[in-house]
């Protein structure tokens, strides 16, 4: 796995730290952004951007519908602060282990966590998709291997309003099952606008042309700190590859946050991403940094986004955060089965699946709270959930209270090992029916 890369010297390197809106998650992004020059927002681009790929506004009938999320937003920053424009084109790297016939593009300036729209106006100059030249991530380009199929030209996101393609056919992107691709996004807003950020990583560069957004040439340099706007991937497919929704904190979006000591590939190296490679599966995430159990309450919009799916399995992990601040058990406990509760309405046909919370290095009163809560889980003679225990794939025998040191990645969050350790635990869950 190559080194990250850094941009150059001669920039001006701009670090602004996202800490996550719960006390002791500290999931803390620094998000580098490169000004090259101090440009005004340019609200019309030069150029004549490549045709958009024609599509339609529905989807093909009959078919299996799967999302895939580019990491939702859990924080909201203005990434070159109060005075600086923003100029930034992204790539996205993604894979899909399903034969995909169709696809279609959310885009929004959006705090995922709290449920907000921020205010102020984005303009996006192109959205595309395309293959990538190189499957490494990280790697030394975000290149595409041909030209990309266009969702959007110029189109502006104000207080934030949601961008919607039509369906495009997985023939016009040239898609193929288990093949690396980059979704490619240009964006600029006025100084001191702010934008959602997530967890992921992304190729990033300081230009919004359209030229920037669709050219086959690498553009930017990695960055391990996540990618802006909230943007997620509705796809239909034809095969019968079993597909997963999972819900609830951080411990589901793969990164951590060791500053680079401990790379990782955001939402590729989530541990049901990494299920689904392994196994011929789909897996879609409602999960997002720093989140409480409350903030997938059954009235919350996140239930919305996904509106197609039918899972599979469903799975809920989200109650380490609650831990951490201190929340009651009896009050943890209603809002954790309010959320499942939620989820077993919206598919009821799914197998319900649900993890322990692992060691954190938690004050021992809130580590005692956290035994309890997975002592709970374990015991639950319901038959509404099968427990996967997450706790004994993650946490150090000779330290209960402390993740295994093989697999640590901050403290906190494990290394992609680690999340390749649950996956492992869910699929010998999962494959004993």
């Amino acid at each position: 796995m190559h080194d990250m890369k850094r941009p150059a010297a001669t920039l001006l390197i701009i670090g602004s730290t996202v800490f996550m809106l719960v006390t002791g998650l500290a999931v803390a992004l620094v998000v580098m952004v490169a000004v090259q020059s101090i440009n005004p927002v340019l609200p019309n681009y030069s150029g004549t951007p490549p045709p958009v790929a024609s599509g339609s506004p529905a989807a093909p009938a009959g078919e299996r519908h799967g999302d895939y999320t580019f990491g939702h937003t859990a924080a909201a920053i203005s990434p070159g602060g109060d005075s600086v424009p923003i100029n930034i084109t992204e790539r996205m790297p993604f894979t899909l282990d399903a034969d995909v016939t169709s696809m279609r593009l959310h885009v929004r300036n959006w705090n995922y966590i709290t449920d907000t729209a921020l205010p102020g106006t984005v303009n996006l100059s192109g959205i595309a998709i395309g293959k990538a030249a190189s499957g490494q991530i990280p790697g030394d380009s975000s290149a595409f291997s041909a030209t990309p199929a266009v969702f959007s030209g110029a189109t502006s996101l104000t207080d934030g309003e949601e961008f919607v393609s039509d369906w495009v056919s997985a023939d016009t992107v040239g898609f193929e099952k288990s093949t690396p691709f980059f979704l490619s996004v240009g964006m600029s807003a006025a100084p001191g606008t702010k934008i959602g950020v997530s967890t992921s990583v992304s190729w990033f560069a300081t230009d919004s042309q359209p030229s920037a957004v669709t050219t086959q040439d690498s553009v930017g340099d990695f960055i391990q700190v996540g990618p802006f706007l909230d943007m997620w991937m509705d796809y239909t497919y034809s095969g019968d590859e079993p597909l997963i929704v999972v819900a609830g904190h951080s411990l589901n979006s793969g990164a951590n946050n060791s500053e680079g000591k401990v790379p990782h590939t955001g939402e590729n190296s989530s541990w049901h991403q990494v299920w689904a490679d392994a196994n011929g599966a789909v897996a879609a995430s409602l999960s997002t940094p720093g989140s409480l159990t409350t903030q997938f309450a059954p009235d919350s919009p996140k239930w919305n986004i996904y509106t197609d799916l039918d899972p599979d399995a469903f799975v809920l992990w989200s109650a380490s955060n609650d831990i951490a601040n201190g929340v009651p058990f009896d009050e943890l406990k209603t809002a954790w089965l309010a959320t499942l509760g939620k989820a077993k309405e919206l598919w009821p046909n799914a197998r319900v699946f649900v993890m322990t919370e692992p060691g954190r290095g938690l004050a021992e009163q809130r580590e005692g709270l956290r035994v309890a809560w997975n002592d709970w889980l374990k015991s639950d003679t319901s038959g509404d959930f099968t427990v996967v225990d997450a706790d004994a794939a993650l946490s150090d025998p000779a330290q209960p209270d402390q993740l295994d040191p093989a697999i640590n990645g901050d403290g906190i969050h494990p290394s992609p090992a680690g999340f390749a350790r649950v996956a492992d635990a869910f699929e010998t869950a999962y494959a004993a029916g």
